[in-house]
């Protein structure tokens, strides 16, 4: 745009009208480019962490160890930062329709109540 040309209020209109088109097609250009970098992000970090995500979903006999603090764990949790924060292994008994577990000791004996499927994590020997 040549400013020095713009004589009238009419040209100053359509020069700012112009302006105003351009900003809003470049702001779509942006977000759009920002909504397929984000989805690209998210799967290059599922890809490269793909050995740490859990899938939520155990099966009868499988070791776990539970969460011991955390959020919806223990409120007001007393543990300090260094102490353990997992316990087991356990063995998982049943799944409820929630989606929760029943556990239990190696030796057989039922832990009460039911374990979130976030409060689990597999165990490997």
């Amino acid at each position: 745009m040549d400013w020095h040309d713009i004589h009238t209020t009419e040209d100053l209109i359509a020069v700012r009208a112009l302006q105003i088109r351009q900003l809003h097609m470049e702001r779509k250009t942006v977000a759009d480019r920002n909504a397929r970098a984000r989805i690209q992000a998210a799967k290059d970090y599922a890809i490269k962490n793909a050995h740490c995500l859990i899938s939520g979903i155990y099966r009868e006999g499988e070791l776990v160890i539970v969460a011991l603090k955390g959020p919806g764990i223990v409120p007001g949790g007393t543990l300090a930062k260094s102490e353990d924060t997992w316990a087991g292994p356990f063995k998982i008994v049943k799944q409820f329709k929630s989606g929760s577990y029943q556990v239990m000791e190696l030796d057989g004996s039922i832990l009460q109540g039911a374990i979130p499927a976030g409060h689990l994590k597999p165990f490997y020997t």
